[in-house]
């Protein structure tokens, strides 16, 4: 068994995405963002690992 996706809320998810970049080495996609729910998220991988990390946000209504 191995987890393929795990995915954490985050108030500043550039923060989290630079954290995770520098401390551990993960590449990171590009932003993906959905207007309409002011939804943001990012994934976040290891060369040549099929696991991932996506880190995400929503803006408050």
């Amino acid at each position: 068994m191995r987890i393929e996706h795990l995915a954490i809320w985050a108030d500043d998810i550039e923060l989290l995405r630079s954290f995770y970049m520098r401390y551990f080495g993960m590449q990171s996609n590009e932003m993906y963002t959905n207007e309409k729910k002011g939804f943001r998220s990012y994934f976040l991988s290891w060369k040549g690992e099929h696991s991932r990390i996506e880190i995400m946000s929503q803006a408050a209504k």
